[in-house]
């Protein structure tokens, strides 16, 4: 079973910010799914348990999530065809009837 990008992503921050199981389970999985995902992130290498059932990060966990949530947050471009350059507090703008 591979893990969905998205549900990697939550469960890592779950895992790095150490919610509470609920806002995993809000998002629609049981705790036997949420189990069994737990155990794949802990065979890749991004989780390790702790003696007192905590469960951390590895350093390649981290480096995984800074990735992933990276390339999420790239294909978002800055729209320069409408930025409006800066004008003087008393200037009003009017564009053009064709540019709305």
């Amino acid at each position: 079973m591979t893990i969905i990008k998205e549900v990697k992503i939550q469960l890592l921050k779950f895992f790095e910010n150490n919610n509470h199981i609920q806002l995993i389970m809000d998002l629609g999985y049981e705790k036997s799914q949420i189990t069994s995902l737990t155990n794949q992130l802990i065979s890749e290498g991004l989780l390790t348990k702790q003696t007192d059932n905590n469960f951390l990060l590895t350093k390649k966990g981290e480096k995984e999530l800074k990735l992933l949530t990276q390339k999420t947050t790239q294909w978002i471009d800055i729209e320069k065809k409408s930025k409006i350059e800066s004008f003087d507090k008393n200037d009003v703008f009017l564009p053009h009837k064709y540019q709305l």
